[in-house]
C-alpha cells in the first residue's frame, strides 16, 4: 500500500503549508501520514477529518510532529489541523480537502 506524505508548516497566526495550498483537492491512498514542523507558540495539535476526531492534543516534541491515519472508505475527506498554545487556545488552523482512492 502506498503511503503519501504531506508536509505542513505551522506558523502563528495561521498555518502555512508548502503544498498543497489551502483547500486544494489532491489524491492519495490510505493510510495517510501527516508530518511537519511546528513554529512559534504551538505546543499541541488537534487533527480531525470530516468532523471526526483523529487526534486530540497531539504533543509537539522538539518542534516536530507526525500522525498517520487510515481511512476506511474512498472519497473526499476534509482534514482540519489546529495548533494550540500552552493555554490550549487555538492560534492556528488549516483545512485541506483530500480524495482517497481505491487501494
Amino acid at each position: 500500500m502506498i503511503v503519501l506524505y504531506i508536509v505542513f508548516y505551522l506558523q502563528v497566526p495561521r498555518l502555512c503549508i508548502a503544498t498543497p495550498t489551502e483547500n486544494t483537492k489532491f489524491l492519495m491512498r490510505s493510510p495517510v501520514s501527516f508530518e511537519g514542523k511546528a513554529y512559534g507558540d504551538i505546543k499541541t495539535l488537534k487533527i480531525s477529518a470530516d468532523g471526526h476526531k483523529m487526534s486530540d492534543k497531539l504533543l509537539v516534541t522538539e518542534n516536530k510532529w507526525n500522525f498517520p491515519y487510515s481511512f476506511k472508505n474512498v472519497g473526499d475527506r476534509q482534514i482540519t489541523i489546529e495548533g494550540m498554545n500552552a493555554e490550549k487556545e487555538v492560534i492556528a488552523k488549516q483545512k485541506v480537502t483530500i480524495t482517497i482512492l481505491d487501494p
